[in-house]
């Protein structure tokens, strides 16, 4: 850490509009571009490597080898990003489960439709 003094807070107005009540931009520092890939904003995965992540989930590979995997491109990758990615593909699939069933069910209240569908899914 280099304790930096630099500050912003921001508040919200009861107008919804933003507030700044502190604005402190003294650095103890250089200001290189350098030093801002190790922000969180930065450390996350890219498109390229979520979908590398997902592909290699779905064949199988254990979070433990991909993280090892992983590692030897982008040696501070995350652990915990595979579980966020993981789990963020799987909320979106019981998302999209969701709207399917809601979708049946509608069509099979539907008096005008005749319809036949199975649950089950096979590959």
């Amino acid at each position: 850490k280099i304790y930096c003094s630099t500050k912003v807070n921001i508040t919200i107005t009861k107008e919804n509009l933003f507030k700044f009540t502190t604005v402190e931009l003294s650095h103890n520092h250089d200001l290189e571009p350098e030093i801002y890939k190790w922000h969180n904003f930065f450390r996350g995965p890219t498109f390229e490597e979520k979908a590398k992540v997902l592909k290699m989930l779905s064949i199988g590979t254990t979070p433990r080898t991909l993280t090892t995997m992983m590692r030897e491109e982008i040696p501070n990758f995350q652990t915990k990003s595979i579980y966020n990615i993981k789990s963020k593909k799987e909320r979106e699939i019981s998302q999209q489960r969701k709207h399917l069933n809601l979708f049946f069910e509608h069509i099979k209240a539907d008096q005008n439709w005749t319809t036949t569908y199975s649950t089950n899914i096979t590959q």
